[in-house]
């Protein structure tokens, strides 16, 4: 039995590392490090702007208005480490006094500058999401600003519900209160971080998997405030020698992890899909896409005919059990080349169809396609010269390799 239970607990482990591994792979190859060092020296040109707007946006509405500086509070005590948000307020505080003067130009500056800082966050998550085809740009436009203006009054409602929650409960115990301190803040973060894997990349993201992200991230984020507010105090001495210079490095370094993990969260959502089907333990091989490219023009093939005429996506992923990084690869070549096509149902809904004549299809197609386009490297040959150029052509052809789909698919 204790064997048994040993035997359990090595195979967990081994699991949890091969997951790690993968995890810190795929970040190496999406170089999230570096990728958050250039968010972070983006963030320092337009922190300030970003969260100007946001403040004026939510000050905006007469509800809101009357406790300014309750919200003011409620950043400096949970965005940021206490010394530092105290600077950045600050500047806030100038900025946003100096913004009423502002000249139209100005103003439509300000906006440029968070809606591009938006842009290139909407750019990392969908090369994360491994996304080729990005959204138009006046849609995502329009999204950029519904987050910079619908953000800002959900944000202003969560405040609201905690004070009111705090004027309900002040005559509990201070225990009480102080658990409403720290839950209400966190689950506005939690909810912030799953809305920003929810939404932002252009490609469809499950809730649960948004929400185990954002609660990653969100943890990382408490503990990130925490251990900078306790680092400030260790190094007084940093701070008089550099003075007002001091928070310039500090705020370089929190920007910096801060962002990673944003990145670390987004991967974590991104690799939740592929973490349930067992293609990510396989090595790698040069062909690995042709049978599932096969399987699913054979279903597309099947529902040709039959009443539904077409397949969704995530019927594909069902029966093919792929997630949707392989998935959307086999399917773009399968349609780049003819072979498929997203069509409208009636419901207004999309779904995936056959749209080329399988009797016009060979295997040797698909193989040239997914596993070595011998017409190709053929041509390349002759190009240089080479004396083999001929025999490249023949290379793994067959009888098997010129049957035509139709044939392949009847066949029982």
């Amino acid at each position: 039995m204790k064997s048994m239970q040993l035997k359990n607990l090595t195979d967990i482990g081994q699991r949890v590392r091969a997951v790690v591994r993968f995890l810190l792979g795929r970040m190496a190859v999406h170089r999230l490090n570096q990728v958050a060092g250039s968010l972070s020296f983006t963030s320092v040109l337009s922190l300030v702007p970003l969260l100007v707007v946001m403040l004026a946006i939510l000050t905006a509405f007469p509800v809101f208005d009357r406790f300014q500086k309750e919200i003011q509070q409620y950043m400096l005590d949970n965005l940021m480490p206490d010394r530092m948000s105290k600077v950045v307020m600050k500047q806030i505080t100038q900025f946003a006094d100096q913004s009423s003067r502002l000249s139209m130009a100005g103003g439509v500056s300000l906006v440029f500058t968070s809606l591009m800082t938006m842009g290139t966050v909407d750019r990392v998550f969908n090369d994360i999401w491994q996304v080729k085809r990005r959204g138009l740009l006046r849609k995502n436009v329009l999204v950029y600003w519904a987050v910079l203006t619908v953000g800002p009054i959900l944000f202003g409602l969560i405040l609201l519900f905690n004070r009111y929650m705090v004027d309900t409960l002040k005559y509990s115990p201070i225990m009480m209160i102080e658990a409403l301190d720290f839950v209400v803040p966190f689950i506005s973060i939690l909810l912030g971080f799953s809305a920003l894997y929810m939404f932002v990349p252009n490609r469809k993201v499950k809730w649960h998997d948004a929400l185990i992200g954002g609660l990653v991230a969100a943890l990382l984020f408490t503990g990130l405030t925490q251990s900078f507010s306790l680092v400030f105090r260790q190094f007084q001495v940093y701070a008089i020698v550099y003075s007002a210079f001091s928070i310039l490095p500090a705020l370089f370094l929190w920007l910096y992890v801060f962002w990673w993990i944003v990145l670390l969260g987004a991967s974590l959502t991104a690799s939740l899909p592929i973490l349930k089907y067992e293609r990510w333990r396989k090595e790698p091989r040069v062909g690995d896409d042709l049978p599932e490219a096969l399987m699913v023009l054979y279903i597309l093939y099947q529902a040709q005919h039959s009443p539904a005429r077409m397949v969704s996506w995530e019927s594909l992923q069902t029966q093919l059990k792929l997630n949707s990084e392989d998935l959307s690869s086999i399917m773009q070549t399968l349609q780049v080349h003819g072979w498929v096509g997203k069509v409208r149902r009636t419901d207004d809904g999309t779904g995936w169809a056959l749209i080329c004549d399988t009797g016009d299809v060979t295997l040797a197609n698909l193989y040239d396609v997914f596993v070595f386009d011998s017409q190709y490297f053929s041509a390349k040959a002759q190009q240089a010269g080479l004396p083999w150029a001929s025999r490249l052509t023949d290379l793994h052809r067959s009888a098997y390799h010129r049957v035509y789909l139709s044939e392949l698919f009847e066949k029982r």
